[in-house]
């Protein structure tokens, strides 16, 4: 009798370890798949990422793309501008709006009268991307040209002193014109601008009305 009841110890340890080993070996194949599955579902993530990432570039640059880029006449008559086709602005503040590709076409086309401040780019965005933003720092807008006349004899001085030799040639035919068309002047702007330009401001005559 011992000896059967060693035996069947014997067989039921065996098949315990037999059963563990299954166990650990399924365990094994089961934590073997779960990490192939995290790597998976890792790489599909980063795939996920990469698509999200140049969907959202795609529409920045569409966005980009649509953008349209205003020029501005600051010269005090009429204006011609050349992009892929000739463009009029009739007179001085008027403007006209471009896409981007036109507006770079324009600018190309046009470096010294944009450089000099005869044209006006209001997009400081386009002017920095252009590489123009150096450039800009001697450039009048067209707010302050436009509102010019309205400040400070002082500060009519120093716009003028830091303005290109095209937008101070600009300012003196803006007062020229309002001068012969009898609109009224500061008669201390004049004095002053005339100093610094070289001409009697002062004495320019209004047109005879008829």
């Amino acid at each position: 009798m011992a000896v059967n009841e060693n035996i069947e110890v014997k067989n039921s340890t065996k098949q315990t370890k037999t059963k563990q080993l299954k166990i650990d070996k399924e365990k094994e194949e089961l934590e073997k798949k779960i990490k192939e599955q995290e790597a998976q579902m890792k790489e599909l993530q980063e795939k996920i990422n990469l698509l999200l990432a140049g969907s959202l570039m795609n529409n920045k640059e569409e966005k980009k793309s649509k953008k349209n880029i205003k020029f501005v006449n600051m010269t005090s008559g009429g204006f011609t501008i050349r992009g892929n086709r000739f463009y009029h602005l009739d007179k001085q503040f008027d403007s006209l709006s471009f896409s981007e590709n036109e507006a770079k076409t324009i600018v190309s086309n046009m470096p010294q009268s944009i450089a000099n401040g005869l044209l006006y780019i209001a997009d400081a965005d386009f002017v920095e991307e252009c590489e123009l933003d150096g450039v800009y720092e001697n450039i009048i807008d067209d707010i302050t040209l436009k509102n010019l006349l309205n400040n400070s004899v002082s500060d009519v001085c120093e716009i003028y002193k830091n303005a290109s030799e095209e937008q101070k040639k600009i300012i003196i035919e803006m007062i020229v014109d309002k001068k012969i068309n009898n609109i009224p002047i500061d008669a201390n702007i004049l004095v002053e601008l005339g100093k610094l330009c070289g001409k009697d401001l002062i004495s320019i005559e209004p047109l005879d009305e008829e």
